[in-house]
C-alpha cells in the first residue's frame, strides 16, 4: 500500500486510505439499502445487495492507488523514448549532461520528472541518486531501466545505449496498441450485450412473467433495474475499456 500510494503521487498515509475505504463501504451500504427498501425489495435481499455494493466500493477505493500508479507510470512511459532520444542527441554533440537532461524537460509527465531530477542535482544531490529517486517515484520498470542507463551514460558519456533503449520502448508501445486493438472488439461486443440485449430480455421476461408465469416484478424493482443496475453495468464495461486503453504513443 505504501509503495502504491507513493507511485500514485498521493500524500495520504496507508491508515488514512484504509479509513476512506471503510467510510466509502459504509456510505454505499446505507444508500443502497435505503434505495432497495424504498423500492419494495425484501429485507434479506436488500441487505445482501447492499453488502455486495459495500464490498465493491471498498475494493475499488482500496485498488484506486494501484490503478493511479499504473496510469501515472503509463503517462511517463509514453514520452520516455522521445526523452531518451533527445538526451542521446545532446550527448552525441558533447553537450554537458545537465543540458542534455534539460532538453527532455518539455515532454509531458516524463519531462517534468526529469526536470525535478535536474533540480535535485543542482541542489547538490549526485546525479545517480537524483535519477534513482526519480525511478522510485514511479512504478515503471521501463523508467528504472532508463535511469540505470542514464547513470551509465553520465559516467561513460556513451549515448548509443540510450538510443537502443528508446527503440525498444517504442516497439513495446506499438505491441501494446496491437493487443488493445484485438481486445477492443470483444469489449465492444460485451458493451452491446450489456447495454441492449440484456435489458431487452429482462423487459420481455418481466412482461411475460407477470402475464403467463408465476413471477412478477414490482414497478420499483423494474425502475431500479433500468435506472441503476443496467447503467451501472454499462459504466463498468466502459470504465474497463478506458482503463485498459494504452496511452497515445509519443
Amino acid at each position: 500500500m505504501v509503495r502504491n500510494l507513493r507511485a500514485a503521487g498521493f500524500k495520504t498515509k496507508p491508515g488514512e486510505w484504509a479509513g476512506l475505504a471503510i467510510a466509502s463501504a459504509a456510505l454505499s451500504f446505507a444508500v443502497m439499502l435505503a434505495v432497495l427498501l424504498a423500492n419494495a425489495f425484501g429485507a434479506l435481499e436488500s441487505i445482501s445487495i447492499a453488502l455486495t455494493t459495500a464490498a465493491l466500493a471498498a475494493f475499488l477505493v482500496k485498488r484506486a492507488p494501484e490503478a493511479a500508479a499504473r496510469s501515472r507510470a503509463e503517462a511517463i512511459e509514453v514520452d520516455l523514448p522521445a526523452c531518451l532520444r533527445s538526451i542521446a542527441t545532446e550527448l552525441s554533440f558533447n553537450s554537458p549532461f545537465e543540458r542534455a537532461i534539460e532538453s527532455a524537460a518539455g515532454y509531458g509527465e516524463c519531462g517534468r520528472a526529469f526536470a525535478k531530477a535536474l533540480r535535485n542535482a543542482k541542489r547538490g544531490k549526485p546525479f545517480h541518486q537524483a535519477l534513482r529517486a526519480m525511478a522510485d517515484d514511479y512504478d515503471s520498470l521501463q523508467l528504472k531501466r532508463a535511469c540505470t542507463q542514464l547513470s551509465f551514460a553520465f559516467e561513460q558519456g556513451e549515448a548509443a545505449g540510450l538510443r537502443q533503449l528508446a527503440g525498444e520502448f517504442s516497439a513495446a508501445q506499438r505491441e501494446r496498441v496491437k493487443r488493445y486493438s484485438a481486445k477492443q472488439g470483444v469489449l465492444s461486443l460485451a458493451f452491446i450485450v450489456c447495454g441492449g440485449i440484456v435489458p431487452a430480455f429482462f423487459g420481455a421476461y418481466a412482461i411475460i412473467g407477470s402475464a403467463f408465469l408465476d413471477s412478477s416484478f414490482t414497478p420499483g424493482q423494474i425502475l431500479f433495474a433500468f435506472v441503476i443496475f443496467f447503467p451501472l453495468l454499462d459504466a463498468t464495461v466502459l470504465y474497463y475499456l478506458r482503463l485498459s486503453a494504452p496511452k497515445v504513443l509519443g
